[in-house]
């Protein structure tokens, strides 16, 4: 911030986060006004700026306005008033031009979001995607691997490597609160299910990676949990609920399991805060062999992922062999518009979690799940309640 000459204020987002905060109550990062506020409209920010004109002989009439002082506050939704709803609806109610643009652009996109794409055959939710792979991550692996297939198959240099698909619920709950999921039901695959399965704008990328490289990655994801004592009483919980869930990547096209009974590398943010023994254990190809550090491996993901995006260096630091300025959304919506008959992805295993004796923890995931009961029985997962957060609590023994 620093170094933002000219910058007067700055209205921040994209991480859910909430600013001010406790550790800077003013809300001034380097005498900068700068305001965060929430997601999904949970707040508002507000930032009060006292101008005055200073002498400038290099502007026009020789006078300039300035920030002589900043005050920065969010105001939460939650404590809105009654009278203040009031108040706006009446406001609202005294445009009609107004409203009636608003009604007609809110039916043109609802009408455009509806268009069919295509069918599915199963459910694509991610209620349960950090327990175990899921259809709906399955499909956007597979889209992504039909769309660089010929281009692997041309080049023989490309071609001899393994491919490896990464891919990410970016809807799983955890700081994005019990309804953050996505829960496209089996049937007609509609444009705004694209859109919920994959809600990014990020074009593509193929990387050369080493296998230490791909060893690290993983590593960055395998925070998204709890360590788990295999020694203590009582259920834990399993799921960080600080980590972003769209930095959860699942590399299909590998085996590999999670050592829970070790604690994480980075913290939900990514800051490295440990060395030593990691996570990742048994990391493999799918066809069987290891995964050696000094090997070069294909890794499609997103341009986002590729530039390190998420606190992942390893990543921005592996070899970029193509890029597409193609959103992999749009390639989604091929992948459903080009198939002839219902998609059915197979779930590649992908990862695991180390066996802990049957250690018992707690899986925080949203309500909605109830409606996947089958699901959880497979996944071997007994429903335990709601908490008063929203999250509905499962039981899982690893």
């Amino acid at each position: 911030m620093h170094g933002l000459t000219g910058v007067d204020a700055v209205i921040a987002g994209h991480t859910h986060r909430l600013f001010p905060g406790p550790d800077e109550p003013t809300g001034l990062i380097g005498g900068v006004p700068l305001v965060q506020p929430g997601f999904w409209g949970s707040h508002l920010g507000q930032i009060d700026l006292t101008l005055q004109r200073d002498p400038d002989r290099s502007l026009p009439g020789g006078l300039a306005w300035r920030v002589r002082d900043a005050r920065v506050c969010l105001r939460a939704l939650a404590d809105a008033r009654a009278q203040d709803h009031v108040a706006l609806r009446q406001r609202v109610r005294a445009l009609p031009v107004f409203r009636r643009q608003m009604l007609r652009g809110h039916r043109l996109t609802r009408a455009y979001s509806a268009r069919p794409l295509g069918q599915s055959a199963v459910p694509l939710e991610t209620y349960f995607s950090l327990v175990a792979p899921c259809a709906a991550t399955q499909v956007i692996a597979d889209a992504q691997r039909a769309a660089v297939a010929c281009m692997v198959a041309d080049r023989a240099d490309l071609a001899a490597l393994p491919l490896i698909s990464v891919t990410t619920p970016f809807k799983s709950g955890g700081r994005g609160g019990p309804g953050h999921y996505s829960d496209v039901p089996a049937g007609a695959v509609l444009l705004r299910h694209a859109a919920d399965l994959y809600g990014y704008s990020n074009g593509l990328a193929v990387l050369c990676a080493t296998g230490a490289q791909i060893r690290a990655w993983l590593e960055r994801s395998a925070s998204a949990f709890c360590r788990i004592d295999p020694d203590r009483s009582g259920p834990q919980a399993l799921i960080d609920m600080d980590f972003a869930s769209y930095n959860f990547d699942r590399m299909d096209g590998l085996r590999y399991d999670i050592d829970l009974a070790q604690e994480a590398r980075t913290n939900a943010n990514g800051d490295d805060i440990r060395t030593g023994p990691g996570r990742i254990r048994n990391l493999r190809l799918s066809s069987g062999p290891p995964v050696l550090a000094e090997n070069k491996y294909l890794v499609i993901t997103s341009a986002y992922r590729a530039a390190g995006g998420g606190h992942f260096p390893d990543a921005a630091e592996c070899e970029v062999v193509f890029t597409s300025p193609n959103p992999v959304r749009s390639l989604l919506i091929h992948h459903f518009t080009a198939a002839q008959t219902p998609l059915a992805p197979v779930i590649e295993p992908s990862f695991a979690f180390t066996p802990l004796g049957g250690v018992p923890v707690v899986v925080h995931t949203g309500p909605g799940a109830a409606a996947h009961a089958d699901r959880a029985r497979a996944l071997g997962l007994t429903p335990d309640g709601i908490e008063a957060s929203g999250f509905a609590r499962y039981l899982l023994k690893l």
